[in-house]
Formats: C-alpha cells, structure tokens, sequence
C-alpha cells in the first residue's frame, strides 16, 4: 500500500505512531472482487502512481540497517528459507536499477541451515551488495542503466495477463522465447565461443575474468530456456503428435498422388 498509491482501497491507522512498523500504518478496506480487476489496475498503473522508497521518512524511528545489504539465502526458523536479493530492487535502496546477477550466483544452489547461517554471519566478507554494485544514486526514483527495461521484458511479465484455461504454468524465462519464436542455440553458442576465445587470447586479472564468466553465463540462458522448453514439449509427447500427425498427413498426400 506504501507503494502503489492509487492500488487497493485503505486508510491510515488513527492509533499508529512513528514508533511501530511504516507497515502497520495503513488498514485495508475490501477491494475488487475478481483477479482481472486487479490486474488490470497494476497493468495500467502509471510511474508516477508507484512510490519506489516510501521509508525515508521513517528512516528517524527505524535506521538503515547495513545487513539490508546481505544477499542470498535467509531463514525464518529452519523450515522456511527464502533468497534475499536486494540488487534485484535497488530502486527501493535509492539507487538507479542495473541488471542483477542471477539468482543462482547470488543465493548458490544446495545450501543447507548450517552454511546458510555461515554465509549469513559472514555477509560482509562474501555475500554483500558492496558499494560498487549498488551503483549511482537515483535522481528519479525509477532510474534505471541503459539495457535493463529489455532485460526485464525477457526475463519476466511485463504485464499480468490473466492464465489461459488448460495451459500450464510457464516459467517467466521463457516468457519471451514462447513469444518471439525459436532460439538460434547454433549462433548464442558461436557468440558465446567467440567472446571466450578474445579473452583467452587476452591479458585478464580475476576481476575481468569473472565479467567474462558472468558475461557468458547470462548469454546462454535464452539457450537453457528454449532446451528447457523443448524437453517440455516432449516430456508432454507435444511434439510426438505434431510428428505423427504430419507423418500422417505425408502419407495421405502420397496415397493421393499415387491414385
């Protein structure tokens, strides 16, 4: 409610004070009855009509608090474990958008409560969104580097669009690959193959190395999408019909051509 302005019906908490959470400041009234109200009302919401940093004038009652800074994996108690990962919404820290890691570089896949609770007590050290990552600061609140806005496009829901009946979920990676057609895996790989081989050739330290990495990790993801797909489909025994049937239909032309 502190962020969408004109989204959902509320009002503010006669009896709340400066000294609780900014959270319980508002009271919710009821909304709209159906999800499609919703949606749309997200979907046409305007920039300026989302407030990116509503705690600044919290900030007095409630200091900023330099573990926000920690990423990866957190727990609440040892059943519940959730990846935190705040380069992902740096426009709520006060700090213009750039394209984050992935979410698998950032909270590391297999981790157990003990190595988490490590990683968590040594954030500083390791797992910490240092300064230089944080990147300059906004001078509007939706700031974002050159290239994000199409990052974002591909790699999640520019809209909520309602689910189709009988469609199964899809992934938000392969959002735009299911949209813009086949992913040329032959070429993203040359590119790929490319861009390691003019490193290699070159003179790098650690740091340019691990960009070259990155680099190369994000790149071959559209091809880990569309294999991914593509196992779908034929996990569903999709495109063993499509095969049949045109097989089906290659035969009927024949038998026809042969009368």
């Amino acid at each position: 409610m502190a962020h969408f302005k004109t989204f959902g019906g509320r009002f503010v908490d006669e009896r709340y004070t400066h000294d609780n959470p900014y959270a319980a400041r508002f009271l919710p009234l009821k909304g709209p009855k159906f999800p499609g109200q919703h949606r749309s009302a997200l979907d046409t919401m305007r920039m300026d009509e989302v407030v990116f940093c509503p705690y600044e004038e919290h900030r007095q009652t409630r200091p900023f608090q330099d573990i926000s800074w920690y990423t990866g994996w957190i727990m609440c108690g040892s059943a519940i474990i959730n990846p935190h990962l705040p380069e992902r919404v740096l426009r709520q820290f006060g700090h213009v958008q750039s394209i984050p890691r992935h979410p698998d570089v950032s909270a590391k896949a297999g981790m157990n409560r003990f190595t988490i609770a490590d990683a968590f007590a040594s954030y500083l050290t390791a797992n910490y969104v240092t300064e230089e990552m944080r990147g300059p600061k906004v001078v509007r609140a939706f700031d974002t580097v050159p290239g994000y806005i199409p990052w974002l496009y591909r790699v999640s829901h520019p809209k909520i669009l309602p689910p189709v009946e009988a469609d199964p979920p899809t992934h938000a990676n392969l959002e735009e690959d299911n949209v813009s057609g086949e992913c040329d895996v032959s070429e993203v790989t040359k590119k790929v193959r490319a861009d390691l081989r003019k490193a290699l050739d070159g003179q790098l330290n650690l740091a340019d190395a691990l960009v070259v990495i990155e680099k190369a990790y994000t790149d071959l993801e559209p091809v880990d999408a569309y294999l991914v797909r593509r196992k779908r489909k034929r996990d569903s025994g999709e495109g063993t019909k499509k095969r049949k049937k045109k097989k089906k239909t290659t035969t009927e032309d024949a038998g026809t051509s042969s009368l």
